[in-house]
C-alpha cells in the first residue's frame, strides 16, 4: 500500500501519465551492438532490454546480507538513509545515519517490511572501498566497448528498501539502470518538454512533494515500464525519469555510464542542452572556455549527422 502511494504521488506529478505509452523491449541474445546504438542511444530514445544482466554472479550473490558485510573492509563507514532519495541534498541528508558498512547491511536486511532504507549512488572501482564487487558483473553484449563517462562514475550501486527516487534527469553520460535485485517501475518523459523551464524548474525542485501541481493542460510524451529483476532500462540524457520499487525486499541497483556523443549537444533548440551550456559556462570555471569549441564541434557534429542520415 505504501509503495502504491509513492506511486500515484510521484509518477502522478505528469498530467496525462495514466495514458503513457509502452516501451520498445529486446531481448539482450537478439540485441546486436549496431542496433542498440543506431536506434536508441543514436536517437536518445529509451528502451528495455530483458535479460541484460541475468547472467551476472551478482543476480544470485548479492542477495545475501553476509556476502555484503563480506565486500569491504570491517572498519569502513557508510552513510545510510531513512527516506527516499531527494534531489536537494539538505532534504536527502537530514537525518543520515553514518554507521559501520557490516551494521547497514544488517539495518537493511533485518528491517520490517515498512521500513524505508537507502544508500545511494556508491562507486564501484578498482580504487574504490568494492573492489570485490567488479568480479560480479559480466558486461553487455550489445554495449561491448563503451566509451569512459565524462561526468559519472561508470559503475555505482544503488542499495534500498522501500526507497523510491523522484523525477530528475542527467545532463551527462548515457545510462543503464541495471536491476541486479528486486523489480522496479520507472516512468520517463522525453526531452522535448512543453513550457521547458516552467517544468525543469518544478521537477528539480520536487514542488509535487509540497502538493502543487503542474499546468494539467500541458502535454507530455511519457513512458512506464516494470524493469523486472536481470532487465536493464536504456536512459538517455536529459530524459526526467522517476523510480519506485515494487517490493518490499532489499534491492539493488548498478547505474552503469558511458560518455553520450558530443552531436547530442548540437541540438541547441532543445531547452535542457541551452540549459547544460548556461550551467557550464557560468559561473566562471575550467570549462568556461572550452565551451565554445565544445559547442561549435558538437553543432557541426549534430548537422552532418541529420545530413548522412536523409541522404
Amino acid at each position: 500500500m505504501y509503495l502504491n502511494k509513492v506511486k500515484r504521488d510521484i509518477f502522478g506529478a505528469i498530467p496525462g501519465i495514466e495514458n503513457a505509452a509502452t516501451l520498445t523491449e529486446f531481448d539482450a541474445e537478439s540485441l546486436s551492438p549496431e542496433e542498440f546504438k543506431r536506434n536508441w542511444v543514436d536517437k536518445n530514445r529509451p528502451c528495455i532490454i530483458r535479460g541484460a544482466v541475468k547472467h551476472w554472479p551478482a543476480v544470485d550473490k548479492w542477495k545475501s546480507k553476509e556476502y555484503w558485510q563480506s565486500v569491504t573492509s570491517s572498519d569502513y563507514h557508510i552513510d545510510i538513509n531513512p527516506n527516499r532519495n531527494y534531489n536537494k541534498r539538505e532534504r536527502q541528508v537530514e537525518h543520515t545515519k553514518r554507521v559501520p558498512f557490516r551494521e547497514a547491511m544488517e539495518m537493511l536486511f533485518t528491517s520490517s517490511d515498512d521500513h524505508v532504507w537507502s544508500i545511494p549512488s556508491e562507486v564501484i572501482s578498482e580504487n574504490s572501498a568494492y573492489p570485490k564487487l567488479l568480479d560480479d558483473m559480466k558486461g553487455f553484449k550489445f554495449l561491448p566497448d563503451p566509451e569512459k563517462p565524462r561526468g559519472f562514475p561508470a559503475c555505482r550501486f544503488f542499495l534500498y528498501k522501500n526507497a523510491s527516487t523522484g523525477w530528475h534527469y542527467h545532463d551527462c553520460d548515457e545510462t543503464l539502470m541495471c536491476q541486479v535485485n528486486g523489480d522496479k517501475d520507472v516512468a520517463l518523459i522525453s526531452a522535448d518538454l512543453p513550457k521547458a523551464d516552467y517544468v525543469t524548474n518544478f521537477l528539480n525542485d520536487e514542488r509535487y512533494t509540497y502538493g502543487e501541481k503542474l499546468d494539467p493542460n500541458l502535454k507530455f510524451e511519457s513512458f512506464v515500464v516494470s524493469v523486472k529483476e536481470g532487465d536493464a532500462l536504456y536512459i538517455p540524457i536529459n530524459w526526467f525519469h522517476a523510480v519506485v520499487p515494487t517490493q518490499s525486499d532489499v534491492g539493488v541497483t548498478i547505474a552503469y555510464c558511458w560518455a553520450n556523443h558530443l552531436r547530442k549537444y548540437g541540438e541547441v533548440s532543445n531547452y535542457l542542452v541551452r540549459r547544460m551550456y548556461k550551467q557550464v559556462i557560468w559561473p566562471v570555471g575550467l570549462y568556461t572556455f572550452l565551451m565554445p569549441l565544445i559547442f561549435c564541434y558538437s553543432v557541426s557534429a549534430y548537422y552532418l549527422h541529420k545530413l548522412f542520415k536523409s541522404s
